[in-house]
C-alpha cells in the first residue's frame, strides 16, 4: 500500500516532469480538522470561519499552544492525506509532492470530501522542475498566454521582491510547453549575458533564494533594499554568482529534457 501519506513533506526524486499535474489542498485545513474530530462545535468552526485569514492563524495558533490540540492537527493532517490517497487509488509515481494538507498528483481526483474535510482543485500545472533547491511548478495557457507558476522554497512574502526573475523564468519555461528548447536555452545564454553586464533590472540581482538579498562581495551579509541609484553605485560589488548559478543549472536541466524526450 503506498505510505506516502505517513510524510509531512515529500518530494518526487525527479529534476523535472513535463506531464498534468493537480493540486489539492484541505479547504480552512486545521479547523476542519478540529471540527472533524470534535475538539470545536460547528459554531465554533462558523466563527473562525468568518475571520480574515490572519486572525485565524492567530487564533489557531493560540489553541495549539495546548499539546492537545497540535496533537489532533497533526494526525488530522495523516487521516486526510491517507483518505485521499487510498479513496482515489494514488499510486506513489502519481505523487509529485506534499505538503503537510497539499499534495500535487498526476491524476485528477474523484473523491475529494471525508466528512467535514474537503479537499479543494487549487491549480493545474504542466511543468515541474527543481532547481537551486527550488521546487518550480509551472502552467501556460496557449490561447490566452497567461501563465500560473508557484516556487516552494521563497516565502509568499519574499517572491514578490522577485516578480521580474520570475517574470524571465517564466519567459523561458513558455518555450519549454511549446517544445521549443534550444530556443529556450539560447534565452538563458542571453539573459546571462545581460545579466553580467549589468542590464537586468535592479530586483534580478537579489539572490534567488529564501534569504532574497543582495549579495556583496566578499562579506557575509546581504543587503534587503536598494534603491535604483543605490544599486548602479554598487552593482561592481553585488556578487552575482547565485543567480548565476540558478540560470547554468536551470540551462543543464533544458538540456537534459532536449536529450531525454
Amino acid at each position: 500500500m503506498n505510505e506516502l501519506y505517513k510524510k509531512t513533506l515529500y518530494t518526487i526524486n525527479a529534476k523535472w516532469l513535463i506531464h498534468e499535474i493537480f493540486e489539492y489542498d484541505i479547504s480552512k485545513a486545521n479547523i476542519s480538522i478540529l471540527l472533524q474530530y470534535g475538539y470545536i462545535s460547528p459554531q465554533e468552526f462558523n466563527m473562525y470561519s468568518q475571520m480574515n485569514r490572519m486572525q485565524r492563524q492567530i487564533a489557531i495558533g493560540r489553541l495549539q499552544q495546548n499539546p492537545m490540540y497540535s496533537s489532533a492537527i497533526s494526525r488530522g493532517f495523516e487521516e486526510a492525506r491517507k483518505n485521499l490517497i487510498i479513496s482515489n487509488n494514488i499510486k506513489e509515481d502519481d505523487i509529485v509532492s506534499i505538503k503537510k494538507d497539499a499534495l500535487y498528483v498526476m491524476n485528477r481526483l474523484n473523491v475529494t470530501d471525508f466528512g467535514n474535510i474537503h479537499f479543494t482543485l487549487r491549480g493545474t500545472y504542466s511543468m515541474f522542475l527543481i532547481c537551486m533547491g527550488l521546487e518550480i511548478y509551472f502552467f501556460w495557457d496557449e490561447r490566452t498566454d497567461n501563465y500560473d507558476i508557484q516556487i516552494k522554497g521563497i516565502s509568499d512574502d519574499k517572491l514578490y521582491l522577485h516578480e521580474a526573475f520570475i517574470s524571465i523564468i517564466c519567459d523561458i519555461l513558455r518555450n519549454v510547453q511549446k517544445q521549443d528548447i534550444q530556443s529556450a536555452m539560447i534565452m538563458i545564454s542571453q539573459i546571462r549575458e545581460k545579466y553580467d553586464n549589468g542590464e537586468l533590472p535592479t530586483e534580478c540581482y537579489r539572490e534567488f533564494n529564501s534569504s532574497s538579498c543582495y549579495r556583496l562581495k566578499n562579506m557575509g551579509y546581504g543587503v534587503i533594499d536598494l534603491t535604483q541609484d543605490e544599486m548602479l553605485t554598487l552593482l561592481p560589488y553585488i556578487d552575482k554568482s547565485y543567480n548565476c548559478a540558478f540560470l547554468l543549472e536551470l540551462h543543464k536541466i533544458l538540456m537534459e529534457m532536449m536529450f531525454t524526450r
